[in-house]
């Protein structure tokens, strides 16, 4: 796919492409944030794709989420991100300011990518799958994860269940698709 918008299919042609990403969510990174970056991250890990998932500083992220949604281990300071990864992915982040510490690798990545689903979202990377209608960015995600061939198991399921729960105030909101994709991954 070109610059410009994308569905979960091209995005899933962007990851596929990349020899190395840098996955990053927002400054104060909340569950949909880190969640979104975690489960794309480790479905990308498991690839055999070179990853790290960082969240611009300097507040550190809370202990519980990454503790909870990182097996792995991919998480890293901002200071310790990988200053020119080939892609860098930025999950539910609407403008480049969010980024924080590390909005100056938007310049020295080899392209960009962001996933999000805020109204208020501004073009700031080379390809974007937004969606104002998705009730969080875990529901983006999950559609490129299918999109890649990915299963669901327990370990994605808990950060994709996390941001989706937090974002729809405890499925108060999102309607009947985020009620489906909530049972999804609850049986996964």
């Amino acid at each position: 796919p070109g610059p410009g918008p994308v569905a979960p299919a091209g995005a899933a042609a962007v990851l596929r492409r990349a020899r190395d990403v840098l996955v990053v969510g927002h400054v104060r990174p909340d569950a949909d944030a880190a969640g979104s970056a975690l489960a794309l991250a480790t479905a990308l890990h498991r690839a055999g794709i070179p990853v790290t998932v960082s969240f611009g500083g300097p507040d550190p992220v809370p202990a519980g989420l990454v503790d909870t949604l990182d097996p792995a281990g991919l998480v890293v300071a901002s200071v310790d991100a990988p200053r020119a990864p080939d892609l860098l992915v930025c999950c539910d982040i609407s403008s480049s300011p969010r980024l924080g510490d590390l909005e100056p690798v938007l310049d020295t990545s080899g392209s960009s990518l962001a996933v999000d689903h805020h109204a208020s979202f501004v073009a700031f990377t080379d390809r974007y799958l937004v969606d104002p209608g998705a009730p969080a960015t875990v529901t983006l995600v999950r559609a490129v994860l299918a999109e890649l061939g990915v299963p669901l198991d327990a370990v994605l399921a808990r950060s994709l269940f996390a941001g989706l729960y937090t974002d729809t105030g405890g499925f108060r909101r999102g309607g009947a698709d985020a009620l489906r994709l909530g049972a999804e991954l609850v049986d996964a």
